[in-house]
């Protein structure tokens, strides 16, 4: 309804991969549009597009290829008369030294060590702790022991280890506890990363902000902290967007 009344010439949008997959009931037959991601997307999304635009296209696009401290695999809905995609800026660290096929030279991923600035240990942001008996705020910080990040998903991670922190970190998440998240999510593994290699804490609101690209201070609303982590879990990672409407003004 609101491209019919607005009319635009191009049109974008992105959403999690799980959208451009049967479900499990499908293995004999996709069960159709009205239970079936995949189904929904191809003929609800895609086909309500093709009726209104003359090229319509999607890809899966990774963050941490264009300069993203995090791997955020995200699939992305281009449609209008010309669609035009960009070419990643960053690779894993070995595939940035070769160079792509036309003899670019890309950069390394982008790592949450650096991003976090963990080389010389600081606290990006940080909350006050709960007041303690004799010595109200004691710390800056939470202390990793004291409670979980309710920020990012904490579920079936397996164990991590310091490496963690040299390569970008999974997908920063908005639920609380990390539900819907997936394997691979950003709270329990670094936070596990962090203890072994330097004792440190939980995520700041900063920090995953940091983890998503977003500039320091940026302006989050709310007063609460849990609704700044919702909004940063919930958002397109600046670079990512940026590259993707650089294609749609050329």
């Amino acid at each position: 309804a609101a491209i019919d009344e607005i009319k635009p010439r191009h049109f974008v949008a992105e959403n999690v991969t799980g959208l451009t997959h049967h479900r499990g009931e499908c293995a004999r037959g996709c069960i159709g549009a009205h239970a079936c991601p995949r189904a929904y997307f191809d003929v609800e999304i895609i086909e309500a597009l093709r009726a209104r635009f003359a090229v319509v296209e999607w890809r899966i696009l990774n963050a941490a290829d264009f300069g993203v401290p995090q791997h955020r695999r995200r699939v992305i809905v281009q449609a209008g008369e010309v669609v035009r995609w960009p070419e990643p800026t960053h690779a894993a660290p070995g595939t940035a030294a070769q160079g792509d096929l036309f003899g670019r030279t890309l950069a390394p991923w982008v790592t949450v060590r650096s991003a976090l600035g963990l080389g010389d240990d600081r606290v990006i942001g940080g909350g006050a702790n709960p007041s303690a008996a004799g010595q109200p705020k004691a710390r800056t910080y939470r202390d990793i022991t004291e409670e979980p990040c309710t920020s990012i998903a904490a579920s079936q991670i397996g164990n991590a280890m310091p490496w963690i922190l040299d390569r970008p970190a999974p997908a920063v998440c908005a639920m609380p506890g990390g539900k819907g998240c997936g394997q691979w999510s950003a709270n329990q593994a670094i936070r596990e990363a962090l203890e072994a290699s330097s004792g440190r804490r939980r995520l700041t609101v900063e920090e995953c902000a940091r983890l998503q690209g977003f500039p320091g201070g940026y302006p989050f609303a709310g007063s609460n902290r849990q609704t700044k982590y919702t909004q940063i879990g919930n958002a397109v990672p600046p670079a990512l967007a940026q590259a993707i409407t650089k294609e749609i003004s050329c």
